[in-house]
């Protein structure tokens, strides 16, 4: 569901569904939330139409709001990796073309920087107050443009997403993010001590 819809886990409508959902996948796998301690996010809207940096900020602000219901949700989360959107060039409807999957990025950047700003609203450090969020950073880039490759070799190509909308990935575009986060929690200095532990 959209960032939009789940903002609000006590909404009685889809944002209370989502989290239902989310909570149901966790007893199915034999996890409770008191055992969640890492989350990670890819989020977006559908049928974005602000412009820059308009819809960027909206989706900072929901992001901030989606943040915020992990502390009493999940007690014990300590680290939240936020990542934006694939590409979006190859979509053929409005779901969330270029360039909004592009901007999607600014939202998680100045979401991050909000906190490190100091914005008592994301504070983490239970020794500066109130605990309001989870200490935020950036997961693995998801973005490439097209088939043009980036500096480390990643590319997406128009099989890698869905026939119907262009935007969903495909198995093979799955697989090539399920591989970017791989990575990164395998190389990131603040995953990797956890993550590969033996």
């Amino acid at each position: 569901m959209t960032a939009a819809a789940i903002q609000n886990s006590d909404d009685g409508g889809r944002g209370k569904q989502y989290w239902d959902t989310v909570d149901q996948r966790l007893r199915q796998a034999g996890v409770s939330r008191e055992q969640v301690q890492v989350i990670w996010i890819k989020q977006a809207d559908a049928g974005p139409n602000q412009g820059f940096p308009k819809y960027a900020q909206t989706l900072q602000s929901e992001l901030v709001r989606i943040v915020q219901i992990f502390p009493a949700r999940f007690p014990n989360v300590k680290l939240v990796y936020l990542s934006s959107r694939t590409y979006g060039g190859y979509a053929t409807t409005g779901l969330n073309p270029e360039p909004y999957a592009y901007e999607s990025a600014f939202s998680v950047k100045w979401l991050i920087e909000q906190q490190i700003s100091g914005d008592k609203s994301l504070n983490f450090d239970p020794a500066r107050g109130e605990v309001n969020a989870p200490w935020l950073s950036w997961g693995p880039y998801l973005w490439a443009n097209g088939s043009t490759k980036r500096e480390d070799g990643f590319a997406y190509e128009p099989a890698d997403f869905t026939p119907n909308d262009g935007t969903h990935q495909s198995p093979s575009g799955q697989r090539k993010v399920g591989q970017l986060l791989l990575k990164f929690f395998e190389s990131d200095s603040t995953t990797k001590p956890w993550f590969t532990r033996p």
